[in-house]
C-alpha cells in the first residue's frame, strides 16, 4: 500500500495509563491522519484502490474519530477546567474557537475524500482543492495541537485530582462504547 499511515511505533500498543495519555494519542492519530490527506493530495502514481483506501480511511476519522475528540476536549475537559486560572481561560476560549475555524477546511477535506471514495479517477481533478485543505488543516492543527499540550493538558495533571482525572477517562472512554 502506497499510501500508509506509519505510526512509527514499534512493538505492541499499550493502552493509555491517564486521560491525558489518551488525549495524547488522540493528537498523535489526528497528526497521521492530516498527514495522510496531505500525500493523497500530492502523490503522482497511485492505484485508484490506493486512492479509494486513503480517502475512505480520512473520511472515517476526521467524521466519526475527530468529533469524539472535540467533543472530549469541549465536554469533558472544559467542563474541569474552567474558571480556575485567567491564563487556562484564554486557552480555553482559543481552542473551543480553533474547533470552530477547523469546520470549514474539514467540510473541504471531508467533501474531496468523498468524492474519491466513489469516483478516485478524479483525484487529479481535485488535488488543488484536496491540497489546500490537507494543508491548512495542517498548519492549523500544529499550532492547535501544540497549544492544547503545552497549556491545557499540563493542567489537567496539576489542577485536578486523580480522581477526577479517573472520571474524565471513563468519559471518554464512554464516549466511544457508545459509537
Amino acid at each position: 500500500m502506497l499510501i500508509k499511515i506509519d505510526s512509527g511505533k514499534n512493538g505492541p500498543d499499550q493502552a493509555p495509563s491517564d486521560v491525558v495519555d489518551l488525549l495524547l494519542d488522540c493528537h498523535e492519530r489526528i497528526r497521521l491522519f492530516i498527514e495522510l490527506a496531505c500525500r493523497l493530495s500530492q502523490i503522482d502514481t497511485v492505484s485508484n484502490d490506493e486512492v479509494c483506501d486513503a480517502a475512505e480511511r480520512i473520511v472515517r476519522y476526521f467524521s466519526e474519530s475527530l468529533p469524539l475528540h472535540v467533543a472530549d476536549e469541549e465536554e469533558t475537559v472544559v467542563a474541569r477546567l474552567t474558571g480556575r486560572d485567567p491564563e487556562l481561560e484564554a486557552a480555553i476560549d482559543g481552542m473551543q474557537q480553533e474547533h470552530v475555524d477547523h469546520r470549514s477546511d474539514l467540510d473541504s477535506l471531508l467533501g474531496n475524500c468523498r468524492i474519491l471514495t466513489r469516483s478516485p479517477e478524479r483525484l487529479p481533478e481535485l488535488r488543488k482543492s484536496l491540497s489546500n485543505a490537507a494543508l491548512s488543516l495542517r498548519h492549523q492543527f500544529v499550532r492547535h495541537l501544540e497549544q492544547e499540550e503545552k497549556n491545557i493538558f499540563p493542567a489537567i495533571r496539576t489542577l485536578l485530582t486523580a480522581d477526577e482525572r479517573k472520571v474524565m477517562m471513563n468519559e471518554l472512554r464512554d464516549r466511544r462504547s457508545t459509537c
